[in-house]
C-alpha cells in the first residue's frame, strides 16, 4: 500500500518533501504522488466478525468393552470489512475505498474404534481412527477510485471486483495399541498417516 512506512520513505518521499505548509497545515502535495503520510483524518475501518463454532458426538457400545464413536465439529467464520478514506485516500491518487468479505469454513469428523480391557494381569487398550479435515476459503473484494464527492462504490469513476474460492481436505488415519503386565511391563504401538488433497 502506498501509506505503508516502508514504500512511503523510500519510493514516494524525499529529503525535501514537507509534510506541513508555512501555515501549519497539511501538506496536499508533498511526494510522488502528492501522498503525505500525517494526512490521516476522515480515515475508517468497518469490521464485523461473525462465528460459529458446532459440535456433536455420538458413541455406540458395539459390543462389550468395543466401542465406536463419531465427532462432528463445523466451524463458521465471516468477516465482512470495508477500508475507505476522504484525505488519507490509502495513498492512491484520487482515493481508494475496498469492500471485502472474507470468510472460513472447516469441517472437522472423527470416527474412532476403541477397545479396552483387562484378562487377569493383562491389560490392553487399542485405537483405529480415520479423522478428515475441510477447509474452504472464499472472498469477494470490490474497490472503487476517483470519487468526485461521496465515497461511495456506485459514484466512483473506476472500479473492480474479484471473487476466489479455494478449498483442500486432510485424511488421517491412525492406529494405536498398549500393552501392559501387571502394571508393570509396557508395550506401545503407534500409527498414523495423512494426506493432503
Amino acid at each position: 500500500s502506498y501509506d505503508g512506512p516502508v514504500a512511503n520513505y523510500a519510493f514516494f518521499q524525499s529529503p525535501s518533501s514537507t509534510p506541513y505548509n508555512e501555515d501549519g497545515t497539511l501538506n496536499n502535495g508533498c511526494g510522488v504522488f502528492g501522498v503525505n503520510p500525517f494526512m490521516k483524518e476522515n480515515t475508517a475501518l468497518s469490521l464485523y466478525p461473525d462465528e460459529a463454532f458446532n459440535t456433536i458426538k455420538l458413541t455406540y457400545n458395539i459390543w462389550d468393552k468395543l466401542n465406536l464413536s463419531e465427532k462432528m465439529l463445523m466451524i463458521t467464520h465471516k468477516e465482512p470489512m470495508t477500508l475507505f478514506g476522504t484525505e488519507l485516500k490509502n495513498g492512491a491518487p484520487g482515493g481508494v475505498m475496498q469492500r471485502i468479505v472474507n470468510r472460513n469454513d472447516q469441517l472437522n469428523t472423527q470416527t474412532q474404534l476403541s477397545y479396552i480391557n483387562s484378562f487377569g494381569l493383562h491389560n490392553i487398550d487399542a485405537l483405529l481412527g480415520f479423522e478428515t479435515q475441510d477447509k474452504e476459503y472464499a472472498f469477494n473484494y470490490m474497490a472503487g477510485q476517483d470519487y468526485p464527492v461521496i465515497d461511495e462504490l456506485t459514484n466512483a469513476g473506476s472500479t473492480s471486483a474479484e471473487t476466489n474460492r479455494q478449498s483442500y481436505r486432510m485424511t488421517s488415519f491412525l492406529g494405536r495399541a498398549n500393552y501392559n503386565y501387571a502394571d508393570r511391563y509396557y508395550l506401545g504401538l503407534t500409527l498414523s498417516y495423512r494426506r493432503k488433497f
